[in-house]
């Protein structure tokens, strides 16, 4: 795997403690981890809202994935879906089924 060279700029920390990173970071989050006294490392992250973590636990991942594989294994019933309602409730059938085969017998 080729790797990057390694970019070096020299920034000057504005009065507010501010860095410019550039127009193509405008809007990112980021993490910045102090290694040592004067030295920080800056990486781009996602960050996840408190109220979406939970789909992304082992546990849920697995009820999810198992969900969509029966929306598309049923794609007949998906799509006679009338109204949000439906498709939710088709989608929550879909999860107690998951559930049900990830049960331990």
């Amino acid at each position: 795997m080729k790797q990057d060279p390694i970019k070096q700029d020299v920034k000057t920390v504005g009065k507010g403690g501010q860095i410019y990173l550039g127009k193509a970071f405008a809007g990112q989050h980021v993490l910045v981890t102090q290694k040592s006294e004067g030295v920080w490392v800056i990486k781009t992250a996602d960050v996840i809202p408190h109220d979406e973590q939970w789909a992304h636990t082992p546990k849920s991942k697995a009820k999810l994935e198992a969900a969509l594989t029966w929306l598309k294994t049923n794609p007949v019933k998906a799509a006679q879906a009338t109204s949000d309602e439906e498709m939710e409730a088709l989608f929550e059938k879909a999860l107690a089924q998951a559930d049900a085969k990830a049960k331990p017998k």
